[in-house]
């Protein structure tokens, strides 16, 4: 059990960050990091232009939807998202 929580330590993909944009976001993620972000939402832009792009909790959204869950929580996330 004590890896456990040095996985979900080393998995954290939701670092804090002041970003407020997508251009923001990207700009605050360090190199080689970077680079890959760059190229991987120029690939979804392209791949599926209708995804329009836009900043979620702290990480790259693409399109969204609202969601309802059994407990009464609603919200709305992201159809696919990139965290760096």
């Amino acid at each position: 059990m004590q890896h456990l929580g040095i996985i979900i330590s080393a998995m954290n993909m939701f670092k804090p960050t002041a970003a407020k944009t997508v251009r923001e976001y990207i700009d605050s993620i360090e190199e080689p990091r970077k680079s890959e972000i760059i190229a991987l939402d120029k690939f979804i832009r392209e791949a599926a232009s209708d995804l329009k792009p836009h900043f979620a909790s702290n990480m790259l959204g693409y399109r969204s939807f609202h969601y309802k869950t059994r407990s009464g929580r609603e919200g709305d996330w992201p159809v696919l998202a990139l965290a760096s």
